[in-house]
C-alpha cells in the first residue's frame, strides 16, 4: 500500500516537473521571437513569418519602418520616455493595421511589416496609415511628442527567387532612399535603387582611398572685383578623378563623404591644398567651402589657424564660406565658431544667399563679411521681372550691414553690367573664367595681369 502511495507521490511530481519544463520551454520559446518592451515579435519571429509566406507562396509585401526624430526624442526627454514611445507607437500601429498584417519590433526604433497583400495599391495605402498613425502627436509623460516615419516597401510580386535575406535587404534599401529624400515618405523599391546603392558604396570605398592614390584636385574660379575688374580672390573647388570610376561630380560625391563622415579628411585635405596654394597669388585671398560636418566640429577654428601658420598666410587672405545648414544644428555654437574665426581676421562668406529658408535669419544673427548670391538668381536677369528688385534688395541690405557681396554664376556681357549698375561689389562665373587647375589659373593670371599693365 505505502509503494502504491509513493509511486502516485512520485507520478504527480513527475507529472509537475514535466509541467514546469513545458512551461518554462513556452516562455523561453515566446521569449525567443517576442520584444521585451513591447511584446510584439522581434526580428526572429519576422524573419520566420517573412520565410513561411515565401515557402506557401500567398501574396504578400514588406515594409521597413524606421522613425523619423526618435533620438531627438531619447536625448531631450530621456530613455525612459523613448521607450515608453516605443510602447505607444507599437500599440497605435497594431489597432491601425489590418488584423492580417504581421507587425514586429526590429531594433530600437525600426519595425517590420508584413501584409497579405502584393499590389501597390494596397501596400502603400496600409503604409500611409503608418504614417498617418505616427505623425499624429504621442502624450509621454505630459509632453506631447510629434515623430514621423520613413517607410521603404517591397512588394512580393516582384520577388523573383529571392530569399529572406535578400527580400530585407531591398526593403532595407528602400528605407535608406526614403530617408535620404527627407524622411517622413514611402519609398518602393525598385532596381535602380539598388544600382544606385552599389555605385554610392562604390564611390565611397574610392572616396576612402582618394587622398592616398593622389586622385583628389583643386580647381580654382576667379572672384573679380565689381568696381575695377580686378581679381579679389579665388574660390577653391574640389575635383576627383577616381582610378576606377572615372571623373565623379562634386554634386554626387561630396553629400556621400558627407554622410560617410570622410567629408573631415577630406575638408582637412582641402583646406591644407589650398592654402600652400594660395601663396601662388599673394595678391588675392582664397575662400575655402566648410560643409556643416566640418564647421560643426568643435576644433574648427584650431585647425585653420594651425594650417593657415604653417602655410605662413596671412587670416586675412582666407575667405571661409559655409552655408545655413551649418548653422541648423547649433546656431549657438556655429555663431561662437564664426565670431572666433572673423576676430582673428578669417574673412566669413555666407554661400547660397536666398537658396535656404532663412538667410535674413542668418544674416541678422551671424557674424559675416560676404553675402554671395545664388546663380539661381543672376540667371533670371533680362529674363524674369522680379530677378533685379531681388538682387537690388539682398545689395542694399548688404551695403546697410557693411557687407560685400559676390554674384555667382555672371556668365554673361549684360549679367556684368547689370550687377555693376546695381552696385554689385563682386562677380563671379564663366565671363571671366570656368574653374581650373592651379597651374592653368597661373597662366591666366599672368596673362591678365599682362594685359592690365598693357592697357595703361
Amino acid at each position: 500500500m505505502k509503494t502504491i502511495v509513493n509511486d502516485a507521490a512520485s507520478l504527480q511530481d513527475l507529472q509537475e516537473k514535466v509541467k514546469q519544463l513545458s512551461e518554462s520551454e513556452a516562455r523561453a520559446v515566446h521569449a525567443a521571437y517576442h520584444d521585451f518592451l513591447t511584446g510584439a515579435p522581434n526580428r526572429a519571429a519576422f524573419q520566420r513569418e517573412l520565410s513561411q509566406r515565401l515557402n506557401h507562396e500567398a501574396p504578400y509585401s514588406l515594409a521597413l519602418i524606421d522613425l523619423d526624430r526618435f533620438k531627438y526624442v531619447n536625448d531631450t526627454y530621456g530613455h525612459a520616455a523613448g521607450d515608453a514611445l516605443i510602447c505607444d507607437v507599437t500599440d497605435r500601429l497594431r489597432a491601425t493595421l489590418p488584423l492580417d498584417a504581421f507587425l514586429a519590433r526590429l531594433s530600437g526604433d525600426e519595425f517590420g511589416l508584413i501584409l497579405a497583400a502584393d499590389d501597390g495599391e494596397t501596400a502603400e495605402a496600409a503604409c500611409q496609415q503608418v504614417m498617418d498613425a505616427c505623425a499624429a502627436g504621442f502624450d509621454v509623460n505630459g509632453n506631447t511628442i510629434q515623430i514621423g516615419a520613413s517607410i521603404g516597401l517591397f512588394l512580393g510580386q516582384d520577388s523573383g527567387l529571392r530569399g529572406v535575406t535578400d527580400l530585407m535587404r531591398c526593403a532595407d534599401i528602400a528605407l535608406f532612399a526614403a530617408k535620404r529624400a527627407g524622411r517622413n515618405r514611402i519609398c518602393r523599391f525598385d532596381k535602380s535603387l539598388d544600382d544606385n546603392l552599389r555605385r554610392r558604396r562604390a564611390i565611397e570605398a574610392g572616396l576612402s582611398k582618394a587622398i592616398a592614390g593622389k586622385e583628389l584636385e583643386l580647381h580654382y574660379q576667379p572672384i573679380i572685383d565689381g568696381n575695377t575688374l580686378n581679381v579679389a580672390g579665388f574660390e577653391a573647388l574640389l575635383r576627383w578623378k577616381s582610378a576606377e570610376l572615372g571623373q565623379v561630380s562634386p554634386a554626387v560625391f561630396i553629400p556621400i563623404a558627407e554622410e560617410s563622415g570622410l567629408i573631415r579628411s577630406i575638408g582637412d585635405w582641402v583646406i591644407r591644398q589650398a592654402l600652400n596654394d594660395c601663396c601662388d597669388w599673394p595678391q588675392q585671398y582664397v575662400a575655402i567651402n566648410l560643409s556643416a560636418r566640418q564647421f560643426n566640429g568643435a576644433d574648427m577654428v584650431q585647425i585653420l589657424r594651425g594650417h593657415a601658420d604653417t602655410a605662413g598666410v596671412p587670416y586675412h587672405r582666407v575667405h571661409i564660406e559655409v552655408t545655413e545648414t551649418a548653422f541648423f544644428e547649433d546656431a549657438r555654437g556655429a555663431a561662437e565658431t564664426l565670431g572666433a574665426l572673423q576676430s582673428l581676421g578669417f574673412g566669413i562668406a555666407l554661400d547660397d544667399f536666398g537658396t535656404g529658408y532663412s538667410s535674413l535669419f542668418s544674416v541678422k544673427n551671424f557674424p559675416l563679411d560676404v553675402i554671395k548670391i545664388d546663380k539661381c538668381f543672376i540667371d533670371g536677369l533680362g529674363l524674369e521681372p522680379q530677378a533685379a528688385p531681388i538682387i537690388s534688395a539682398v545689395i542694399h541690405l548688404a551695403r546697410g550691414l557693411g557687407l560685400k557681396v559676390v554674384a555667382e554664376g555672371v556668365e554673361t556681357e549684360d549679367q556684368r553690367q547689370a550687377l555693376q549698375l546695381l552696385g554689385c561689389s563682386h562677380l563671379q562665373g564663366y565671363l571671366f573664367s570656368k574653374p581650373q587647375s592651379r597651374s592653368h589659373i597661373l597662366t591666366w593670371l599672368k596673362a591678365r595681369q599682362t594685359a592690365e599693365r598693357k592697357s595703361f
